[in-house]
């Protein structure tokens, strides 16, 4: 196998990444429902949480 031949597209380097931002945003769909919290929102008490400091 060549170096040529190992050359991918774009979108099929970008494939793995929209997936898992897909299956991670899913994971917040019920909080999301029972909540008022945006997804922002989510990310920063995450940070804080992971963050104590």
């Amino acid at each position: 196998m060549t170096f040529t031949d190992m050359k991918l597209s774009a979108s099929e380097l970008l494939k793995p990444s929209c997936q898992f931002k897909r299956c991670y945003a899913r994971q917040f769909t019920p909080l999301l429902a029972d909540t008022t919290l945006s997804m922002n929102e989510i990310h920063v008490l995450l940070f804080l949480a992971n963050n104590p400091g």
